[in-house]
């Protein structure tokens, strides 16, 4: 896309969904990992949603 449109940039967000579980996350940031390489790390951003429905889900402690 670069060579056509050198000005073009793109920002992604992956989610792991809390609701299918902590293997779910893991499985999602691994994935993220091996896409980027590990030079490319260091603009990772990584955020938790607050509001979590603990009753529904595992709490925020499960994925920390």
């Amino acid at each position: 896309m670069q060579v056509n449109y050198p000005e073009f940039q793109c920002k992604m967000i992956i989610c792991g969904l809390k609701i299918l579980g902590k293997d779910h996350v893991q499985k999602q940031i691994d994935d993220m990992i091996e896409g980027m390489g590990y030079e490319e790390l260091k603009y990772l951003i990584a955020a938790y949603d607050m509001v979590n429905e603990e009753d529904t889900t595992p709490g925020i402690q499960e994925f920390a």
